[in-house]
């Protein structure tokens, strides 16, 4: 099982496994299981709902799970099979047309909406001054690397002339 994959370490050259872990909504424990290193965590997520769910004879299941398990197949797939799910994600993730209507809401600290984004899908839409914060300095700080790496190269460049 243990092969090489993505890594959260950037070690992408040391084998590894990955381990799915199911909690509850205060963090306990549900159910785990282990794949091989190089299966891609958003493909893991059925796998373990679909045992979990015949395991104990569950009618529903209402999952919450971030960005990284989000993919279109999987909304398909737990549309499908009739889960209730929350996924979190970001703007980014969005069509141009979706980002523009959440741009246009201008909402306050705390502030939340909800816009229809298909006929079973809705998107609730909050704002923190607090993350909004982070994220403008995450961007900035990422700026200044960016920044520095083109004034690495440019130096190299006239280096080399």
């Amino acid at each position: 099982m243990r092969k090489r994959g993505f890594s959260k370490e950037e070690k992408h050259q040391n084998p590894q496994i990955v381990l799915s872990l199911l909690v509850s909504i205060d963090g306990y424990p549900l159910a785990f299981d282990v794949f091989e290193g190089n299966k891609f965590e958003g493909h893991t997520m059925l796998p373990i709902l679909d045992t979990f769910k015949q395991k104990h004879d569950l009618e529903k299941l209402v999952i919450i799970a971030d960005n990284r398990l989000l993919s279109s197949q999987n909304i398909k797939e737990l549309q499908e099979k009739g889960y209730e799910f929350i996924l979190g994600t970001s703007i980014k993730n969005e069509s141009n047309e979706i980002k523009e209507k959440i741009l246009s809401l201008k909402l306050k600290n705390g502030e939340s909406k909800i816009i229809e984004k298909t006929d079973d899908l809705r998107l609730i839409i909050s704002y923190s001054d607090k993350r909004a914060k982070k994220d403008k300095n995450n961007r900035e700080r990422g700026l200044k690397r960016l920044g520095k790496k083109i004034k690495i190269r440019q130096i190299n460049k006239i280096k080399h002339q």
